[in-house]
């Protein structure tokens, strides 16, 4: 594997295996399926390292995830609720409210959106790659606190040692989530 200068290294990208084995205990995962990989055989390597409790699977739409709900119920689905509609559409599939993730794209939502999907005890995931990590290096890494103020629980992102720092003082003392945040 090359780094980002092009000089070779000994590093390699870890089988899906190897990431669910080494995250337990330190990190939750979304897990993105392409499209050439049966959803079998990724629910198979979820099932096989014990990793239900710790990995979301990633869906682009809402038949699949409907599909994904229908093979392996018990699994956490990360899937895209941007709008109104959407919430709709996904209350249609029949996929309880437990079992999701909304990401909610890669643009900020209302912060009265974002509570809509709270009052459905839903974490949010807002997508900063891109242009919200970009505002935030010419405009300053406090604004990863003010995506979080208005209602993103996770953020993705291609900065994450920056955006822990903006946001780690942010942890409240009391929250129906305090078992996930990392003391």
């Amino acid at each position: 594997m090359e780094d980002e200068n092009g000089q070779l290294t000994s590093f390699r990208v870890p089988t899906l295996e190897a990431a669910l084995t080494w995250s337990k205990g330190k990190a939750l995962l979304t897990v993105d399926i392409k499209r050439s990989v049966p959803f079998e055989k990724i629910i198979e390597e979820v099932r096989s390292t014990d990793s239900e409790g710790h990995a979301a699977l990633i869906t682009y739409t809402f038949p699949a995830a409907k599909k994904l709900h229908s093979m392996a119920p018990d699994l956490m689905l990360s899937i895209t609720i941007r709008n109104e509609e959407e919430i709709k559409r996904l209350e249609e599939t029949g996929i309880p409210w437990t079992r999701v993730i909304a990401f909610t794209g890669l643009a900020e939502r209302p912060r009265e959106f974002n509570q809509a999907l709270h009052q459905r005890g839903v974490f949010t995931i807002l997508g900063v790659l891109g242009n919200l990590d970009q505002s935030a290096v010419s405009r300053g890494d406090q604004i990863y606190a003010s995506f979080v103020q208005n209602g993103a629980d996770i953020l993705a992102t291609d900065r994450p040692i920056e955006a822990a720092e903006a946001i780690k003082t942010m942890t409240p003392s009391q929250s129906s989530k305090s078992k996930y945040f990392i003391k």
